[in-house]
């Protein structure tokens, strides 16, 4: 288990690519996740534009509009 904040999926990856690369084993799985306890982080990224308004977040819809 890799317990690292934000990045932990990222260093668990790195952790498990490493491995391999050292043949220190024959196979990894690797996984990560995010709980968000509170609204505010939400709000606030709503705020700054960043989520999708129309909850497509899986096809990148919050990262396809253009700001001047």
């Amino acid at each position: 288990m890799v317990a690292s904040a934000c990045s932990s999926a990222l260093t668990a990856f790195h952790a498990a690519a490493r491995a391999l690369q050292l043949v220190e084993c024959e196979g990894v799985l690797t996984a990560g996740s995010n709980l968000m306890l509170s609204p505010i982080g939400s709000r606030s990224a709503a705020m700054a534009g960043m989520t999708s308004g129309n909850g497509d977040s899986l096809r990148g819809a919050s990262f396809t509009k253009t700001v001047s």
